[in-house]
């Protein structure tokens, strides 16, 4: 087959719809078929021409929606069998889509928690209008010229039917994590009482709460350390700016200093280091679509104690793999941490729960659902 992975532009750093695109472009290329890469050009310090077979286009940096004529002429000219678009409400998923439509070619959507994901991140009517307003001008075309719509959780699932995409029309297939040539070692010990978070440092991921959380940990801990791999990126929430420099603020004031490490963004095997040291991986974040981090520390497997969020849920089940957050409350959060840290039948039970889940979630199996799929709409 030949497929074409368009991609809209999340940002400036290799989140969780970008690692997804790397992998599935060469587990796909693994199985013989000639992929190819549409991508912003501002990706080119992420993407290496040398691993990938990438189209390049230029788009306007004016809005988030990034319009881009370069991308409609190259989109018009290119011979595939399928397109994959990767967003929504982005100039490439809405003409894209248009495009694929008109030229013939099977279209299949991967919004990445796009759809709505506005709904759950701003709280006022008024800032949730210019999503209101492209639903309306679209008229929702692209889910509807799309053959398949793939959801990523069980929550971006109920998310496409509560947009009015047909239950027949959604797919829901996870996001992929695979670790090859690293072999993982049980946990058998956590006396050093190390916490990880992984993600952007904004205000959604509500660290400024788990820092406080620590700092009641500190009391029965007193060495116990939070290291937080991550910085802050402008994003399109009011406080995503300055919201790094308020932690540092509380960590001093908290006493802090000495037990809580940021050290900002690190990929691959920098960050795999991170992940093997730790004993724990805590996740306080109001919304997230899937949560890749989450799903990281469970191939590593590093219980969990995170908030009920993207694919939290299907990683700890009913508390088998850690803990389930039903709110942020300092002391209750660090009393939940602390019960894993100190109940060792417990604390093992969870890291070999969170492995065993963590294995539904390789880049094979995900890539075989996909193939499938690709395979169905071309022959149709």
């Amino acid at each position: 087959m030949k497929i074409l992975i368009v991609s809209s532009y999340f940002g400036n750093v290799l989140g969780g719809a970008l690692n997804f695109v790397k992998d599935l472009y060469f587990e796909l290329e693994s199985r013989n078929h000639l992929v190819t890469l549409m991508l912003d050009d501002r990706y080119k310090k992420l993407f290496s021409e040398q691993e990938f077979n990438i189209i390049w286009y230029s788009s306007k940096e004016i809005t988030a929606y990034s319009p881009s004529l370069s991308f409609l002429k190259q989109l018009s000219r290119i011979d595939v069998d399928v397109i994959h678009l990767n967003g929504y409400m982005s100039f490439q998923t809405d003409f894209g889509s248009f495009i694929g439509f008109l030229r013939k070619i099977p279209l299949v959507i991967t919004p990445h928690g796009s759809l709505l994901g506005y709904d759950y991140l701003y709280d006022s009517s008024k800032s949730k209008i210019p999503y209101h307003i492209h639903d309306i001008l679209t008229m929702k075309l692209p889910t509807k010229f799309a053959k398949y719509v793939i959801a990523t959780s069980k929550a971006e699932f109920d998310d496409c039917k509560k947009f009015g995409i047909s239950k027949n029309k959604i797919k829901l297939i996870p996001l992929s994590f695979t670790l090859k040539n690293i072999n993982i070692s049980e946990k058998v010990s956590f006396n050093t009482k190390n916490i990880l978070f992984v993600g952007r440092i904004v205000p959604l991921k509500n660290l400024d709460k788990l820092i406080k959380s620590i700092a009641i940990l500190k009391k029965d801990f007193p060495n116990i350390k939070f290291t937080i791999v991550g910085d802050e990126i402008k994003g399109r929430l009011l406080g995503d700016v300055g919201y790094k420099k308020q932690l540092e603020i509380l960590i001093t004031k908290l006493n802090l200093d000495e037990n809580i490490n940021f050290v900002g963004w690190t990929t691959d095997n920098a960050l795999w280091e991170y992940y093997s040291k730790s004993d724990l991986f805590l996740f306080g974040s109001t919304y997230e679509n899937f949560g890749r981090p989450l799903l990281e520390a469970a191939f590593f497997r590093i219980p969990l104690v995170s908030t009920n969020v993207g694919v939290a849920r299907d990683l700890i089940g009913d508390d088998q793999g850690g803990i389930i957050l039903k709110n942020l409350d300092e002391q209750y959060v660090s009393d939940n941490i602390k019960e894993l840290l100190t109940n060792e039948k417990k604390y093992q039970k969870a890291s070999k729960h969170v492995k065993s889940s963590a294995n539904n979630f390789s880049i094979k199996n995900v890539c075989d659902k996909y193939e499938k799929i690709f395979q169905e709409v071309i022959k149709n």
